[in-house]
């Protein structure tokens, strides 16, 4: 069978990818001549570009600054007008004795009825300052009332303890009461817890009165700058 030759083209720069007889055989071609197509170079179109977001700005916001208060120094000042007050209950009670006696009794120092008013007026006086904290002097005038209360009642009481008053009957307890709650001693504990308590409490507040002044400060300040940082933003 005649093997039909292909005649060359005019172009022969154009690849020749196969040549196919007649009988449909197929020719090899070499590497060299069959053409690649490098896709690298395609052009791809543009993607759009994504659309801008809303731009997003952080504030620090400043923090808030904490309220003081005065019961930490006004419960250690309350503590030492309690010494205060010791002293001079001590000096008043050695008054008292060399009036009534003659002669000042030193054993009066070591007894409950000097030792149980100074722990009532300390006590009494610490709750007073741990409940109205910032508030001025005028608080511890009527607050003075309520410690003198306290001073006089309470050592009452625990003089009627000492002496025995659960052992007495309704009648015998309560004229043992009543008559403690009339003795000279008992009585100067609470007139002098009351005066002590007014200037004691007159330090204290003055300190709470600075003290609620540079709160507001501090609060106008916060205020201020936190306006100015909502403005920039």
């Amino acid at each position: 069978m005649a093997t039909h030759t292909p005649e060359p083209t005019e172009d022969d720069s154009e690849p020749v990818i196969a040549t196919i007889d007649e009988t449909g055989q197929v020719e090899a071609v070499p590497d060299s001549q069959v053409a690649v197509v490098d896709s690298s170079y395609i052009d791809a179109p543009d993607a759009p570009a994504p659309a801008p977001g809303p731009q997003i700005v952080y504030v620090t916001e400043p923090s808030a600054p904490v309220r003081k208060g005065n019961r930490g120094l006004g419960s250690l000042i309350a503590v030492g007008a309690a010494l205060v007050y010791g002293v001079l209950l001590a000096i008043v009670f050695l008054i008292y004795a060399s009036a009534v006696v003659g002669r000042p009794t030193f054993s009066l120092l070591a007894s409950p009825a000097l030792l149980i008013p100074i722990l009532l007026f300390a006590v009494a006086l610490v709750l007073l300052v741990l409940i109205v904290n910032r508030a001025g002097w005028w608080s511890y005038v009527f607050g003075s009332v309520l410690v003198a209360l306290a001073v006089y009642f309470g050592t009452a009481g625990a003089l009627a303890l000492a002496s025995g008053i659960v052992l007495e009957t309704p009648e015998g307890a309560s004229r043992l009461y009543g008559e403690l709650l009339l003795n000279p001693p008992v009585i100067i504990a609470a007139l002098l817890a009351r005066e002590v308590a007014v200037w004691a409490g007159a330090i204290i507040g003055s300190r709470g009165r600075r003290v609620r002044t540079r709160n507001a400060e501090a609060r106008a300040a916060f205020d201020a700058e936190k306006a100015a940082r909502r403005a920039q933003a």
